[in-house]
């Protein structure tokens, strides 16, 4: 298959608090720059800003915009997978390590927008409500079909009331990260739980086995007519060889409580509405697959109750269910506007802001 030619990026190799290697790429648009950086972080499984097969993208839609892009890749990345992880991790030291580098280039006083999806959006608000990051850095924050809240749909709740995680992860024993792609070399336990993950329920079926165990997961991540078969071939074949699954101990907590907790299920992030003082743009697919729109009314109410100065918008896009509201073939002209528009909104306010005081 052929790959239309992609921006070059700078990979940033970083080692976290703990001392866990992660990498982070940094795309620095044509022309003039805006000042302020977008930085992007990825749901559980799947690259969903940037896509090389694909006319359009979210790297590609905010370097046209001016904005030096940046796109963590965390240690339950395929590139820096970890065997032992909580998602506490990543809020505590993948995501404050890589703002780090961002400030370092940039000066402590940059802002960035900060973009994320599923698990990421999970991370960031346990970055920021647990302290480990300064809303200070923030100029924005935008989280696609996630927050500091995770309502799911009835089918993957019932998938919660079971076991299955405690037995997934008994089953792989200490070897957590699971092969993805057909015909690689895996363990028998490994194969044990991929037989598994082919017989769960789920909303639509696949003919490619690599879907077919990530479904078994995590339910869908996208309605399949939204996306183009490119697309979904290099998701498959190519892009997501590995999955950790030591993460999913926390999500499935998560999951259950509908809200984001520690790893040991702890109430230690939504107690400090206070640390995050930012303005919000909550946007949900309306045709659940996973996450329901449910999750974006919480955080929106929640922001607006707690931070009512700054401007919080909620949007629900009809068609879409979860990656699809990024991946989806029509994504950049049905979702992306939204994201761009609250990233302007906002920076005529810093603006505004900065002329003030001088």
């Amino acid at each position: 298959m052929s790959f239309k030619s992609y921006p070059p990026s700078i990979l940033h190799e970083i080692t976290t608090g703990d001392g866990f290697g992660i990498t982070c790429k940094q795309w620095i648009p044509d022309g003039e720059k805006k000042p302020y950086p977008a930085f992007l972080i990825n749901g559980y499984v799947h690259d969903v800003y940037c896509l090389p097969t694909e006319p359009r993208d979210m790297v590609r839609t905010l370097l046209d915009e001016g904005y030096e892009t940046w796109l963590l890749q965390p240690r339950l990345h395929p590139a820096n997978p970890s065997n032992d992880f909580t998602m506490d991790d990543i809020g505590k030291y993948d995501i404050p390590s890589a703002i780090a580098k961002v400030c370092e280039l940039h000066g402590p006083s940059v802002k960035i927008h900060v973009i994320a999806h599923c698990a990421g959006g999970l991370s960031i608000h346990m970055a920021l409500m647990g302290g480990h990051i300064s809303p200070v850095n923030i100029a924005s924050l935008s989280c696609t079909n996630s927050s500091m809240y995770f309502k799911l749909t009835k089918l993957n709740l019932v998938k919660l009331t079971l076991p299955l995680i405690h037995i997934s992860m008994a089953i792989l024993g200490k070897d957590t990260i699971l092969p993805l792609i057909e015909n690689s070399k895996e363990s028998y336990r490994q194969w044990i739980l991929k037989s598994i993950t082919r017989l769960i329920p789920r909303y639509e079926r696949c003919t490619y086995d690599e879907c077919t165990v990530v479904s078994g997961v995590f339910g869908n991540p996208y309605w399949h007519e939204n996306i183009t078969p490119t697309l979904h071939h290099w998701l498959n074949r190519q892009a997501q060889v590995t999955l950790p699954m030591s993460g999913l101990r926390q999500i499935a907590k998560i999951g259950s409580t509908g809200h984001i907790v520690n790893a040991t299920g702890e109430e230690v992030y939504l107690t400090h509405p206070e640390r995050i003082p930012l303005p919000t743009l909550y946007l949900s697919g309306g045709r659940s697959i996973v996450a329901t729109p449910e999750t974006s009314l919480l955080a929106h109410q929640y922001m607006k109750l707690h931070h009512p100065g700054f401007h919080h918008e909620r949007v629900v896009v009809d068609g879409f269910g979860h990656s699809d509201v990024l991946l989806g073939e029509e994504s950049y002209k049905k979702v992306f506007p939204h994201i761009i528009s609250h990233m302007k909104f906002v920076e005529q306010g810093l603006v505004a802001d900065s002329n003030a005081k001088n």
